[in-house]
């Protein structure tokens, strides 16, 4: 839900229509991809890695998945795609359109390795509690098909410097393919630089939901270990010398199995304390306890990593233990793809109780 909207949708008066183009499969009848009955004329694709292992068998079977999204693309159309990953780029050559590969650019100026050809670099100047700072060139790669993706501007040229309230590498990644689409549907750089600063992001993404005798409670959606990973590495970056703690409820079909277990734990042990609950049971679940995440076992690797970790199965009993050692300057990141059992709430409440006297 988008909060300068207020409500997670809205229909427009203009041409453009925006949507999801998700990979998740259409109906319990029909086991394809919604993105399949999509006609998209411009497209972002952002990652392609393994998730959904109820409806994936393997990272080949996502792979196949995206190669027909690119394919659905027209000869005009447009599909930006993050360039720094071969993922996502060998499922390129299935899009008969032009695309437009983004990434980070190694140093002050667009890059000159035509070994890493990309057609909108970001130069990333900073980031902090205000969110990031960042740059867009055009990029020196030579056009896929033959076509420009963007050929108001020369290579290596600057299009503009835009400041973001959403932080991390991440969040400039989408920045920048969200900004390349609308340049090309022909937005402006200046309407942009002010449409982006206005941004005031999105529910449950770097969401705040309170702040309580100076300590911080975050909300974000992260579920699968790279989005941890990435979110756990901004917020770092957005409140440096703060105490960061992750606190993390596997609930989605994929992070609940143990097809993650091994990669949770460097993600999580970028914050100073993690809390891991109980994987989410959900009613006519069939999972197996063999099949399940072993919070406990994710929480000892953690520790093995030199970072404090307690795995306490219960919501309530982690609300309890947090707001007895949180301790001012504290940024509590709480990341569920639900409500956490309404753990935020709960820990503001008690924060509340416990720094009343401090007011």
């Amino acid at each position: 839900m988008p909060k300068n909207l207020g409500t997670s949708f809205r229909l427009g008066d203009g041409k453009p229509f925006v949507i999801e183009g998700d990979e998740y499969d259409t109906a319990y009848y029909d086991k394809r991809p919604k993105f399949v009955h999509y006609r998209p004329h411009h497209g972002v694709l952002t990652s392609c890695e393994f998730d959904h292992a109820d409806i994936y068998p393997d990272f080949a079977a996502v792979q196949r998945a995206f190669r027909l999204y690119a394919s659905l693309f027209p000869a005009d159309g447009l599909l930006v795609a993050w360039g720094e990953d071969e993922r996502v780029t060998d499922v390129l050559d299935a899009c008969p359109g032009r695309v437009a590969r983004y990434g980070f650019t190694a140093g002050a100026v667009p890059c000159q390795d035509p070994g890493r050809p990309l057609d909108i670099e970001i130069q990333l100047h900073g980031v902090g509690p205000q969110g990031a700072d960042f740059s867009l060139f055009k990029g020196i790669a030579p056009p896929v098909h033959g076509r420009d993706p963007l050929p108001g501007f020369r290579g290596g040229a600057l299009i503009g410097r835009f400041q973001s309230p959403m932080a991390g590498r991440h969040n400039c990644l989408n920045a920048a393919a969200a900004l390349t689409i609308a340049l090309d549907l022909g937005a402006t750089v200046p309407q942009l630089q002010s449409a982006i600063a206005q941004f005031q992001g999105v529910k449950k993404r770097q969401e705040i939901r309170g702040i309580v005798g100076g300590v911080l409670v975050m909300d974000d959606y992260a579920h699968h270990p790279t989005a941890v990973l990435e979110t756990v590495a901004a917020i770092r970056g957005q409140y440096p010398g703060q105490r960061l703690w992750a606190i993390f409820e596997a609930e989605s079909n994929t992070s609940r199995r143990k097809v993650f277990e091994t990669v949770y734990p460097a993600a999580l042990a970028q914050a100073d304390r993690v809390v891991l609950c109980q994987p989410l049971f959900k009613e006519g679940d069939k999972l197996t306890a063999e099949e399940t995440m072993d919070a406990a076992a994710v929480c000892q690797r953690i520790v093995e990593l030199g970072v404090p970790a307690q795995y306490i199965p219960a919501v309530s009993d982690i609300v309890d233990f947090v707001a007895k050692e949180a301790r001012p300057g504290d940024v509590i990141l709480a990341m569920s793809g639900r409500d956490f059992q309404g753990l935020h709430g709960a820990l503001l409440t008690r924060l509340a109780g416990r720094f009343a006297g401090d007011r």
